[in-house]
């Protein structure tokens, strides 16, 4: 994105861009202009009403309730904590789609251009879309065996200098799968892996938020989080002993925390109420027998984990080596 005026930002940049990305979604996916989903008759096939209000089949076995639904998409903000842009500078964010929700990548970019026309920040700061590339699963192994990923090199599916068109050309090609994600599994050692959390980490067990990330909470969230993108937005129900993986979890120790709580206060206006968002940063290591939740952990890096992912939060960096 190129800046057009002197754009404030909080530190934190991912409440501001999910806040105004989810009104500028509805803006151009909402053929009705409905302020209530629930009685639309078009919200079975209406982009917004699937990717942000995403309803449980009738014969849902699972999360009947619609808020524990997960959104089938991640916003990763930039990771420098600037609170200033000028006019002609640029910003690069990452999006990650889950699902069904690769088919609408048109509507994703729409949103983003006309996020752009009617501003983000304190003083409505408006930006140009310049380009979306994404990278294709090769590219993303390399950017996690990297420890960052490069998005500048993956192909492109909008370039603002070459028309207003949107190519899905081989986009579901490049997408990431289940045997990408186990062959990078196969590079993380068995017995020691380190995770640095990027953004807030908000993992709860029970009814609250741990201020550990003790392995086997790890293993919960992310096991909630992925059966569930899988079972919603794929249509695959995992097949899995949970509790058996919990318990040798439970094994897994804790032998590094570098971690600490961040408090992280945001605005709802659609709730028109303030909201804690805080969570853990920074590095955690652990060992055990770990050679069973590799696959978790690679697509947790991908994915997010804990609550809130949708604002960015959740993100983390996998380091291990091959053994």
């Amino acid at each position: 994105m190129r800046v057009r005026q002197r754009m404030e930002l909080p530190p934190y940049k991912g409440s501001v861009l999910r806040g105004g990305f989810g009104s500028a979604f509805r803006r151009v996916s909402c053929a009705l202009r409905a302020s209530d989903c629930r009685p639309c008759s078009l919200r079975e096939v209406c982009p917004y009403g699937y990717v942000f209000e995403t309803s449980p089949p009738a014969e849902s076995e699972v999360l009947s309730n619609l808020k524990d639904i997960p959104r089938p998409f991640v916003i990763e903000p930039p990771e420098d904590d600037r609170t200033e842009y000028l006019p002609g500078e640029e910003l690069t964010l990452g999006l990650v789609l889950a699902g069904r929700s690769v088919a609408y990548l048109p509507y994703f970019v729409a949103a983003f251009r006309n996020l752009g026309r009617t501003g983000i920040g304190r003083t409505r700061a408006g930006f140009e879309l310049l380009r979306v590339s994404q990278l294709s699963a090769a590219e993303w192994a390399v950017g996690l065996a990297k420890g960052a990923a490069d998005y500048s090199r993956g192909a492109p599916v909008f370039d603002a200098g070459r028309g207003e068109t949107v190519s899905l050309a081989g986009v579901e090609e490049r997408c990431v799968g289940y045997v990408h994600v186990a062959r990078a599994a196969e590079t993380v050692s068995r017995r020691r892996v380190t995770l640095e959390f990027l953004t807030m980490a908000r993992l709860k067990h029970g009814d609250a938020l741990r201020p550990s990330p003790t392995f086997h909470i790890l293993v919960r969230a992310l096991l909630r989080r992925v059966s569930s993108l899988a079972y919603f937005h794929h249509g695959v129900k995992l097949d899995l002993d949970y509790p058996a993986l919990v318990e040798r979890a439970r094994q897994v120790r804790l032998v590094g925390d570098e971690t600490r709580w961040v408090d992280w206060a945001r605005y709802s206006n659609r709730q028109d109420r303030a909201m804690d968002l805080g969570g853990l940063l920074g590095r955690a290591t652990y060992e055990g027998d770990l050679a069973e939740f590799r696959e978790l952990l690679v697509v947790g890096s991908l994915v997010h984990v804990g609550k809130n992912t949708t604002f960015g939060l959740g993100r983390y960096r996998l380091y291990s080596g091959s053994e």
